[in-house]
């Protein structure tokens, strides 16, 4: 990444690669397959250059950093990553 974004609340495109079913096929059979852009909205925690880590779930409690939903995605399958801001009422 251009920038450190760990920590961030962002929302990613990405490229998901597709693998065809299994066997023998014609080629003129696959010409039409394609990968899926995927949009996915979590918190970076790991931008190591080559990969970010996306987690989707964090508990809230302090001093409890239990996550859930966690992918891993390749930079090159990056389309864009666009930070988001929570606007959280005021008590």
């Amino acid at each position: 990444m251009i920038r450190n974004m760990e920590g961030d609340l962002v929302q990613v495109l990405w490229w998901d690669t597709l693998e065809c079913p299994n066997g023998w096929h014609e080629k003129e059979d696959i010409k039409d397959y394609k990968p899926s852009l995927i949009e996915s909205i979590g918190w970076i925690i790991t931008d190591s250059g080559d990969y970010i880590t996306l987690i989707a779930d964090r508990a809230t409690e302090e001093g409890d950093e239990t996550i859930g939903r966690c992918q891993v995605i390749p930079q090159g399958c990056i389309k864009s990553i666009n930070r988001m801001f929570i606007e959280r009422p005021v008590a």
